[in-house]
């Protein structure tokens, strides 16, 4: 596997383990993010991944939600597990090398993944 995506599945992994820590009770906490609850944070890094899914699929861009709270659903722990089941799958597949439309023009996928790392890094909080 290309170390980009190793490096984004790792990031990945660190939200993981933040969310499985997560008691029930507590989605509806502030975060460290002004005006957002950890289910508004946890929902903007679901509709993220599905934004770069996109992106890696050739989908093209697709503009965040505006209420990221949508993108975590029901049981959030769960749909979180789902979307890195599904980013895991897809970063084992997808070429590094391949050119994709971005916000920033058309880019390798590596380059991609080395820019959008930043947004589990930075959510992983603690």
């Amino acid at each position: 596997m290309n170390q980009t995506a190793a490096r984004y599945r790792r990031a990945l992994a660190g939200v993981s383990h933040v969310v499985s820590r997560i008691p029930d009770d507590r989605w509806n906490a502030p975060s460290p993010c002004t005006q957002w609850t950890t289910l508004h944070v946890l929902g903007h890094l679901v509709d993220g991944q599905h934004q770069l899914a996109a992106l890696l699929t050739g989908q093209g861009l697709r503009e965040p939600l505006k209420d990221p709270i949508a993108a975590a659903g029901g049981d959030p722990a769960s749909t979180w597990a789902a979307t890195t089941r599904h980013m895991d799958s897809l970063l084992a597949a997808v070429d590094p090398a391949a050119v994709v439309p971005s916000h920033h023009g058309d880019i390798t996928v590596e380059a991609v993944l080395g820019t959008a790392v930043i947004e589990p890094l930075i959510h992983a909080w603690r």
